[in-house]
């Protein structure tokens, strides 16, 4: 139950000033009904006192009086005396405070269609809507507390919105930079991985020019022994693989570029591998040993290759 639904059936409770039997007013005489009539015009607009018997000397709120009649019933007499005349009307009108006259006994029924009310079910009705008008000032109050909860409640709301989505931003923040952070790491992982393999192919490139050496020491005076196509399987090719099967320009500027040492002088290193595949000088370390043609022209190629890199970085 709302705390307007309970003072309702609280004021229900009280007695209501009332004239109780409208038989005793039309069963006076003239005189007494324009006398009393006048008292009714005269303290129409005037506040009432505690005491019933100041506008009905009828009324005893004495229970145990034999004239008693219960709030309910009293209430139900004093609307239907207002609504038989005029007179009735304006007279519980200024004993209410209020016109009780003015309400429909009509109401929607369980298919839409009007239905009349009971004389019960009128008279709660009357009273109810009575209460509703007189305590218009509560209801209103009650409506602002209840907007200005209901106005606090959505700023809480949103003000819960707004930390949720910031503690969000902030979990989706954390993530991305832990997702960025292990990004950030496979990757120098990979670079560390593919700077070891270039390392690794290059030390091995300079243990086979080491062993290409000691080879022609001992062979190159022996006609025939390097030969032809005998003489590509011991140069160690300027490739990562170091064979004459990935003796390509593409394969030798790639191995070029990332097989030095990074703290080595590139220019100092093109320099040396310039005077190393010059073909001209290849061919002299094979002596009696003729290279043949397309073991020339791919010494030729890594020769270009290196000519043009060592020139590029001299500009």
């Amino acid at each position: 139950m709302s705390s307007e639904e309970a003072d309702y059936d609280k004021a229900r409770s009280s007695k209501f000033r009332f004239k109780s039997k409208r038989s005793n007013r039309s069963a006076s005489p003239p005189k007494d009904r324009e006398r009393r009539h006048k008292r009714r015009k005269k303290t129409y607009h005037e506040p009432l006192n505690d005491d019933p018997a100041a506008y009905d000397d009828s009324f005893y709120a004495d229970t145990r009086h034999p004239n008693y009649i219960d709030p309910d019933t009293a209430f139900r007499e004093s609307l239907f005396d207002a609504l038989a005349d005029d007179e009735g009307a304006a007279y519980w009108e200024g004993v209410y405070g209020q016109p009780i006259h003015t309400y429909s006994n009509a109401r929607p029924g369980p298919q839409g269609e009007l239905e009349q009310m009971t004389e019960e079910e009128y008279a709660e009705h009357v009273r109810a809507r009575m209460w509703e008008k007189s305590h218009e000032h509560l209801a209103e109050e009650r409506r602002k507390r209840q907007e200005e909860r209901k106005r606090k409640r959505q700023q809480e709301r949103e003000a819960d919105a707004r930390t949720d989505d910031s503690s969000s931003w902030r979990e989706e923040a954390e993530r991305q930079a832990f997702e960025d952070k292990i990004a950030k790491s496979l990757r120098n992982g990979e670079q560390r991985k593919v700077k070891k393999r270039w390392q690794d192919a290059w030390q091995r490139y300079l243990t086979g020019w080491e062993k290409f050496t000691e080879t022609l020491a001992t062979k190159s005076k022996e006609e025939g022994a390097l030969a032809g196509k005998a003489s590509r399987g011991i140069i160690p090719w300027p490739v990562e693989t170091g064979s004459w099967k990935n003796a390509t320009k593409e394969d030798f500027e790639d191995f070029l570029r990332n097989a030095p040492p990074s703290e080595s002088d590139w220019v100092s290193v093109l320099k040396t591998e310039r005077v190393r595949w010059h073909p001209d000088k290849m061919q002299q370390r094979f002596g009696a040993n003729k290279l043949d043609e397309e073991t020339v022209r791919t010494i030729t190629a890594a020769f270009q290759v290196i000519d043009r890199l060592y020139a590029e970085r001299r500009k």
